[in-house]
């Protein structure tokens, strides 16, 4: 073999190894990789992952998000903080929750009130204050956000009584 022969076998075995590795990295580190091993053992909750996966690219290439779709995603992976209680599953609801005010702002009462017990669950009182508060200036007659926003006041940011309150005579 001549020695131009050898440089070209050469690096050819050299780019094979570096997209080999490269490869190897990616899937080790991508994210599904990590929660599908979190989740390992677990086939129910692997299945309901997978699921939340499909519809999420089934949203992507339709092109066409609603509110409705919104919603299903952030409680889907609600529901999977829930069983796991894992923090990094309730971040993805909220995500997706933000999305869904990004997207369609004041539209939906729901979106705001679930991102802010969403960001509760995740302990930033502040944002699910601000969320709560949303939810409450778009639906002024929906009591949930008024008894969601007094219980954080007491039990999460520990308001003074007259804060307390307030929230509640608000709501009335």
């Amino acid at each position: 073999m001549d020695k131009k022969k050898k440089i070209i076998l050469i690096a050819i075995v050299v780019l094979i190894i570096a997209a080999t590795a490269g490869g190897s990295f990616y899937y080790y580190s991508a994210e599904d990789y990590q929660v599908k091993k979190r989740l390992a053992g677990d086939e129910q909750l692997l299945t309901v992952y997978d699921r939340i996966k499909a519809q999420e690219k089934k949203n992507k290439q339709a092109g066409e998000i609603t509110i409705e779709r919104v919603v299903i995603i952030g409680n889907s992976w609600k529901g999977l903080g829930d069983q796991t209680q894992d923090k990094f599953f309730y971040q993805k609801a909220l995500a997706a929750y933000q999305e869904g005010i990004r997207l369609f702002g004041d539209k939906n009462v729901l979106i705001y009130w679930n991102a802010g017990k969403i960001a509760e669950y995740l302990e930033d009182y502040n944002l699910a204050e601000s969320y709560y508060r949303r939810s409450i200036a778009i639906s002024p007659g929906y009591e949930d956000p008024y008894r969601n926003l007094a219980d954080l006041y007491r039990f999460k940011m520990h308001k003074e009584q007259k804060d307390i309150i307030a929230v509640y005579e608000e709501g009335l």
